[in-house]
């Protein structure tokens, strides 16, 4: 046992420890992450359960909007984003007064984002509902349009708690970042039982649920960054409401190409929700299970992407590509190891999970289908399409990150999964093989990526 111990520890210190980082370090940031994916992911599965519970009307609204919802994170998650970078790499440079600039920039451009681009939906959430899912029951539109009123007033607040989970995140402050998601989704998942399941308040229950978790969020988030913690990023009032051209700039290098990127892909997004529509309220309810379930088991590879931010941008920063093209090997192991545990753990399990969503004896063995369809081929493709984009934008190299991301969705998700959806009649079985065609084109051309060397050579501050 003692030899066994020795072996293991000396082969975490081949592949996770440098000059930079020891192994203990990684595991240390690398922790509370994985704990922060599995309550996010645990509560959202919940939440969707809770709203199951209000039947496949509500259930089909919510997935309608979700799509919607993330439209409006795009603008404020890439700028977030381009913060955890810029962030990172100025703390790998030593720049103290950069890190705090590069700090308060990324909250003044996200919360100004946020408002600009939320307003509309809260006004509008009628007339938007009905343009994309015309021909959906009128009842799930109702529904839907209360839903999307709600989440986009809670996305304003939402923005600031994301900017600085992102800065503490770009810090290698993980511990930080795990008490504020259980602070955001502890506060959530108990809102949704009150208005959910016991004052029976339907989608307005969990509608209101998010409005006063993520308001409760920000203000932590708040305290966090200007009183018990201030000493961390060093962030002043006037880092927040000045603008630093060369600062922002540093972060639009990142945030751009991936706004852009998720603008595009929700959009891709919206078209797959409006074509489920015609598959039916029964099909939309049985991907909307399939999906909170298989993030269950991306949970675990999930936080090794976010790791991936602060140690290769730091790394970066330092100006040491060997230490980031050793990490990016290690991590993506890591990634790949952690998704076959998950996978052996959860999927004997889904007997156990999907009567938590009360699905319909119509839609469970659809739901069984999409996850053998899914969770066969993940282990060896998942983390090459979407922990690899995770480290080439973590060394600036955002754009073809993006790029090969948008290809991927509109010809495999969107386009080739509409025809054989509908035209050819495959339905939901149908989109989920060119969902998995999608991972496949995008682990290839992004392994391609990753062996040479142009993603080491991009230049962010």
């Amino acid at each position: 046992m003692k030899k066994l111990k020795e072996r293991f520890t000396a082969l975490l210190e081949k592949y996770y420890s440098g000059d930079l980082f020891s192994y203990k370090e990684i595991y240390g940031m690398w922790s509370p992450l994985i704990l922060d994916a599995f309550f996010i992911n645990a509560i959202a599965m919940i939440s969707t359960s809770l709203v199951s519970s209000s039947g496949e009307d509500s259930i089909a609204a919510v997935s309608m909007i979700n799509p919607l919802g993330a439209l409006l994170i795009c603008g404020f998650s890439a700028l977030s984003t381009g913060g955890t970078v810029v962030v990172a790499q100025y703390k790998g440079k030593g720049d103290d007064e950069d890190v705090s600039r590069a700090s308060g920039q990324t909250i003044m451009s996200t919360m100004l984002i946020t408002i600009l681009v939320s307003l509309p939906f809260i006004i509008f959430a009628s007339p938007i509902t009905h343009f994309f899912y015309r021909g959906a029951e009128e009842k799930v539109l109702a529904k839907a349009a209360i839903y999307l009123i709600g989440i986009g007033i809670s996305m304003i607040p939402y923005a600031f708690y994301t900017a600085v989970f992102g800065i503490f995140r770009g810090l290698g402050e993980t511990k930080l970042c795990l008490n504020l998601t259980l602070y955001i989704n502890l506060s959530f998942f108990l809102l949704s039982i009150l208005f959910i399941n016991v004052m029976k308040m339907d989608v307005m229950g969990s509608a209101l649920a998010y409005i006063i978790a993520r308001a409760f969020g920000a203000v932590v988030a708040a305290i966090y960054l200007f009183g018990t913690r201030k000493d961390i990023a060093k962030v002043k009032l006037r880092h927040v409401l000045g603008f630093d051209t060369r600062v922002i700039g540093s972060i639009l290098k990142i945030s751009l190409p991936f706004g852009f990127e998720q603008f595009v892909l929700q959009g891709g997004s919206l078209l797959v929700q409006k074509y489920m529509v015609v598959l039916g309220t029964e099909m939309i309810a049985a991907n909307a299970i399939a999906n909170s379930v298989l993030m269950i088991i991306y949970a675990l590879p999930q936080s090794v992407g976010n790791l991936v931010a602060a140690v290769i941008g730091r790394c970066i920063g330092a100006g040491r590509n060997d230490e980031a093209r050793k990490y990016e090997k290690s991590l993506l192991a890591l990634g790949t190891v952690s998704l076959a545990v998950s996978i052996v753990v959860f999927l004997p399990m889904m007997p156990l999970i999907l009567p938590v969503y009360n699905p319909s004896q119509l839609i469970t063995p659809i739901i069984y289908r999409i996850m053998i369809i899914a969770v066969i081929p993940m282990v060896f493709i998942w983390p090459q399409s979407t922990i690899t984009p995770n480290i080439l934008r973590s060394a600036g190299d955002s754009a073809y990150a993006s790029i090969v991301s948008l290809v991927g969705m509109w010809i495999l998700r969107v386009g080739a999964g509409y025809v054989a959806a509908v035209p050819l009649g495959f339905g939901i079985t149908g989109f989920w093989v060119c969902m998995v065609a999608e991972w496949l084109f995008r682990a290839v051309l992004y392994g391609v990526r990753l062996r040479g060397d142009k993603w080491l050579l991009k230049k962010t501050i």
